[in-house]
């Protein structure tokens, strides 16, 4: 039932893995972005309730190396044949090969203590919700509801696996706001670690934190927007509509937290949280990034920690 249990937490651990190399690779994955370049400022313009006129983006094939045409094959030298090898007579055993299996066999009796080790400490899971201010261009602040599950790698240190949704409400007034239809939907997977400066099952703790991000920022235009489809060659096919656009991008966050309550079942606490937004230089749709900048924040954040 234990290795059960441990196969079953490292497919979790692989499953998050997999999605955060799919969420960093989906900027490049749009089949009609990938051969189309332009910035994505022009069409946010053409997007917006205040343009008159045709909403057609100024856009160019991407440049060739993009395309991967031009790219030298390089040549493989072929291996010139090596000296006969000579193969020398063993020495005579010593009697150290007969020990060989009670030491595989120690090795592993040790392995399967470390692992019923961790298995004897159970998992978290956790449910936060946060509000931040951020220095990013046409936000008017940041909301985010965290889904965590991780446990105590030690008696001070716990690792978890985090996904996230946010939404942050565009500043009435701003050129994001005539530009897009509604607020942007930030999706988001990540690992944290936390040390603990107290005991786990002391009433009030405090820890140390940090995690890293990988984020898909999703928009809608509030205008269809058109562009031309080109093909490898860089003749344009033809043109599409879009109505959808979003960039990935890395988050990185330091804080401090603080638990109210801390029992062996339950902790609930407080977290202060700093950290940077960095945005991908291409969106899905292909157009470069000259909007969102590389942003700060800081977030406060109620958590909630339960086990069985």
């Amino acid at each position: 039932m234990k290795n059960q249990l441990f196969i079953c937490e490292h497919k979790l651990i692989v499953l998050g893995l997999a999605v955060m190399l799919v969420m960093a690779l989906l900027p490049g994955c749009s089949s009609s972005g990938a051969n189309r370049r332009g910035k994505l400022s022009d069409a946010m313009g053409k997007a917006s309730g205040k343009h008159e006129g045709d909403r057609k983006t100024n856009t160019e094939p991407p440049p060739r190396w993009e395309t991967g045409e031009d790219v030298e094959k390089e040549t493989v030298p072929a291996k010139s044949a090596g000296k006969a090898r000579v193969k020398t007579a063993s020495p005579p055993d010593s009697g150290v090969a007969a020990n060989r299996p009670n030491v595989e066999e120690a090795t592993l009796a040790g392995k399967d203590t470390a692992i019923d080790s961790v298995l004897a400490r159970p998992n978290w899971f956790s449910l936060s919700f946060g509000k931040a201010l951020t220095t990013q261009d046409g936000f008017a602040g940041l909301n985010q509801l965290d889904f965590t599950l991780g446990g105590y790698i030690s008696q001070r240190w716990r690792g978890e696996i985090v996904i996230g949704v946010g939404w942050a409400p565009v500043e009435e007034g701003s050129e994001l706001r005539n530009s897009l239809e509604d607020n942007v939907i930030i999706l988001s997977i990540g690992a944290a670690s936390k040390y603990y400066f107290t005991p786990q099952h002391t009433f009030l703790g405090n820890y140390f934190l940090g995690g890293l991000n990988l984020n898909l920022m999703l928009w809608q235009y509030k205008n269809s927007i058109e562009a031309d489809v080109y093909d490898e060659n860089g003749n344009v096919t033809g043109t599409e509509e879009i109505d959808f656009d979003g960039i990935g991008g890395l988050e990185i966050y330091l804080g401090m937290g603080f638990n109210l309550a801390q029992t062996r079942h339950f902790q609930l606490g407080l977290e202060v949280v700093p950290g940077i937004f960095l945005w991908s230089w291409q969106t899905t749709e292909g157009f470069d990034n000259d909007v969102f900048k590389p942003a700060t924040y800081i977030k406060l954040k109620v958590v909630v920690n339960f086990r069985k």
